[in-house]
């Protein structure tokens, strides 16, 4: 793939760092003083490799495959004091229709009601 290349390694490794860092090819072209479409090139390349990485990958999961909850949060976790904190849902879809007042409630962690706290409580136990 690179031995074949047109252009200096040296330029080549300034594509991967402005790829890495995730700035747009236009940008990238301007930075470096080279044609856009030679930029999307690369950025094509190197987006096919990471591909065909990540499908070798994939090809040693077998059976189930756990997900993080990093991005979404932990549906139940424990709070302050030992009382039972929930995730919120919608959390982080279409935030355009909300209010601020909305939007800002929904950043911050409830507390499972009374009513549902020995439920809850008995799903974590298990």
């Amino acid at each position: 793939m690179l031995s074949r290349a047109k252009i200096s390694n040296y330029k080549i490794e300034k594509i991967i760092k402005h790829f890495c860092v995730d700035i747009i090819a236009s940008k990238t072209a301007a930075l470096l003083g080279m044609n856009r479409n030679t930029i999307n090139h690369w950025y094509m390349v190197f987006r096919k490799a990471i591909y065909a990485h990540q499908m070798k990958e994939f090809e040693k999961i077998i059976g189930e495959a756990e997900v993080d909850e990093s991005y979404f949060g932990a549906r139940r976790k424990r709070g302050f004091r030992g009382k039972l904190k929930r995730g919120r849902a919608n959390k982080r879809h279409i935030l355009t229709k909300k209010t601020r007042k909305r939007k800002n409630q929904l950043g911050k962690p409830a507390l499972v009601s009374s009513a549902d706290f020995r439920r809850v409580n008995r799903l974590l136990q298990a």
